[in-house]
């Protein structure tokens, strides 16, 4: 667990390190002020990341183990982390202190493409090979100021050292599937 919220503080944070590759802005993306277009304000001030999916969501993923949450003092952010038997990995963070600024051109390695996800404005970032793991993370402006980040990474497992690993395509499929799952889930206030 504390693995993967230094990679992803890491990621969030590292400046100057940019090799993003921007695909076209997305319609409203921004910072999450409050010019950016979403369909609804998703404030996420006392939300457990732990309980955004349901049990018939994380099977259909196939994340069968005990979700593991944690308060991420890196980013003042909740997190939960949900894994199965295999080497995919899915991390929610609800980030209530920082806005899609976070994720901005000069704010991160990687390659970056501007999206929307249910007509939130969001970001995709691609890692490859971080620390021997591969990570797609997923950034959506839910609410000013808020942000909602999934991280999909695929590391090696004990019980299956060499079994396939899921390319950048399939971890970026998983992150933006479990964002809609997500964004679905979450009440509008």
């Amino acid at each position: 667990m504390t693995r993967w919220l230094g990679l992803f503080a890491a990621v969030l944070f590292v400046s100057g390190c940019a090799t993003g590759v921007v695909g076209a802005p997305a319609p409203g993306s921004g910072d999450g002020t409050p010019g950016a277009t979403r369909p609804r304000e998703l404030r996420l001030d006392g939300v457990d990341p732990c309980s955004v999916l349901t049990a018939d969501q994380l099977g259909r993923l196939g994340m069968d183990r005990p979700p593991a949450g944690r308060a991420g003092q890196e980013f003042e952010s909740a997190a939960c982390t949900f894994r199965g038997e295999g080497p995919a990995v899915v991390g929610v963070v609800l980030s209530t202190t920082r806005g899609l600024a976070a994720v901005g051109p000069d704010q991160l390695r990687g390659t970056r493409r501007e999206l929307t996800v249910e007509g939130y404005p969001a970001v995709e970032v691609r890692i490859p090979d971080a620390d021997r793991t591969e990570v797609c993370t997923l950034s959506v402006d839910v609410a000013t100021g808020q942000m909602l980040d999934v991280v999909s990474r695929t590391e090696p497992t004990s019980t299956e050292p060499t079994s396939p690993r899921p390319d950048d395509d399939e971890r970026c499929r998983r992150a933006n599937e479990v964002t809609r799952m997500v964004l679905g889930n979450l009440p509008a206030k």
